[in-house]
């Protein structure tokens, strides 16, 4: 298929006009002005008057919410699992209308966002490319804990990683700080200790999993960083002793 007449945005800059694409298969071909593909002989498409650029990528996305500030508590109260099911599914084809075709959905409920990731990555259903971490793993009382795997120690945490392995996980999710939608804890609260993150970032490399970790406050972000996980979500309140230690491990 050639794509010709619309703008083309290729990730880095505005293409001038008269510029087309190739797609053949899922993949992008060719990228070059419209007089190189004259003895294309396939089918077309004008875009005229609409933009083309690479499918965007979510890092973040909760496919079980709604975007407004309830919560999963608030999702709990008005949801039954299967409700929430075809949510999810709403919400990842409303994400690839956007134009998003991959994305990671960083925590869910009961695992219910996994089979919307294997009925759009199979092609059953239209939607973008997902990851999903399952249950976020928390401290007792702590964030998401109304959804999350609750672990404390870290021989619990090593058991907790193990189930969101066996369940499908792709990569895994420790709570490391308070959070704004979880009742009762503060974001500058450190939820987990730098052993009790570095327990469950053990267990998740030997599984080949990458790591993210919630992490608001100061010194939740540093413990993270200093267990060596893959990215830290959120990371408000970063500190040049926190951007330092992600530096040195090769922390996002």
């Amino acid at each position: 298929m050639l794509l010709h007449g619309g703008r083309i945005f290729d990730g880095e800059a505005l293409l001038p006009p008269g510029w087309a694409v190739l797609v053949e298969g899922e993949q992008i071909a060719a990228l070059a002005p419209l007089d190189h593909f004259a003895g294309y002989a396939g089918p077309r498409r004008d875009t005229t008057g609409q933009p083309l650029l690479p499918g965007l990528i979510d890092c973040h996305a909760h496919l079980t919410l709604s975007g407004d500030m309830d919560g999963f508590v608030g999702a709990l109260g008005r949801f039954s699992r299967p409700g929430l099911t075809l949510r999810a599914l709403e919400n990842a084809q409303a994400c690839l209308r956007g134009g998003i075709t991959a994305m990671r959905d960083c925590g869910g409920v009961d695992h219910v966002e996994m089979a919307v990731r294997d009925a759009c990555n199979s092609g059953r259903f239209l939607g973008p490319t997902i990851r999903v971490a399952g249950r976020c793993i928390c401290m007792t009382g702590g964030t998401n804990a109304a959804v999350a795997r609750i672990a404390d120690g870290p021989d619990e945490i090593v058991k907790a990683v193990r189930e969101q392995v066996q369940a499908g996980s792709d990569c895994i999710k420790l709570m490391a700080s308070g959070g704004v939608l979880s009742p009762g804890t503060d974001v500058d609260d450190a939820q987990y200790t730098p052993a009790e993150l570095a327990a469950g970032v053990a267990e998740a490399r030997r599984f080949g999993k990458p790591v993210a970790s919630h992490a608001i406050g100061a010194t939740g972000i540093l413990n993270a960083a200093l267990a060596g996980v893959d990215s830290v979500e959120h990371g408000v309140f970063l500190t040049d002793e926190s951007i330092r230690a992600m530096l040195e491990r090769g922390t996002v």
